[in-house]
């Protein structure tokens, strides 16, 4: 399988300058992942929902972005919908904010299975979304042009409900599936655009 883990996606993207395990699609549900991991759990709390396997250093990783730690964090040889992929998670000072699947599908076919499957929980699929894309890695990142850098011409679609962005794309057969935890990240654009008063 073509490695390409939210940590290597995440460096990539310095370097260059610049999740269907859910519970339910209801807005009144907090989003649950694979396991019962949800937003905001800490990467040990994340370990120990999937019984706290050994992990390699190249599984596991943190970088300072923006003035915030992101850790990352993979689980390999999971299934997705029957099909094999590797579990992502992603932690913005030690609280889980996004996390996925890297997939590893070999045709249309599976990948219109992909879509369908979250279809039926999210709605219907829409094109990838680059701006709000864009957008959400421009505050964890503080980089711009997320999208267009990761995503190119490849083949992308998205779906959202009020707690939660969802992007599917396969850009020269690599395939990622990410689910964000949006409201918490456009907090913390507020949170750093607040301005300190003097006490």
């Amino acid at each position: 399988m073509k490695r390409r883990t939210i940590g290597m996606m995440l460096s990539l993207f310095l370097s260059t300058g610049m999740a269907l395990a859910a519970s339910a699609a209801d807005a009144s549900q907090p989003f649950t992942f694979r396991n019962g991991a949800t937003f905001g759990m800490t990467k040990e709390e994340v370990l120990a929902t999937e019984g706290n396997p050994e992990i390699d250093a190249d599984e596991a990783g943190e970088e300072e972005m923006n003035g915030r730690k992101i850790g990352f964090l993979e689980i390999e040889d999971v299934t997705f919908e029957g099909m094999e992929a590797d579990a992502e998670y992603a932690f913005v000072d030690d609280s889980m904010t996004f996390c996925g699947y890297e997939l590893d599908l070999e045709t249309d076919e599976e990948y219109q299975k992909v879509v369908d499957a979250l279809s039926a929980q999210f709605g219907p699929a829409q094109e990838g979304d680059a701006e709000r894309l864009n957008r959400l890695m421009e505050i964890l990142t503080g980089q711009t042009g997320y999208y267009e850098t990761l995503i190119r011409d490849g083949k992308s679609n998205s779906w959202s409900t009020d707690t939660l962005f969802i992007i599917l794309y396969d850009t020269d057969g690599d395939q990622e599936l990410a689910y964000f935890d949006e409201p918490g990240i456009l907090a913390m654009e507020t949170e750093t655009a607040a301005p300190e008063t003097e006490g």
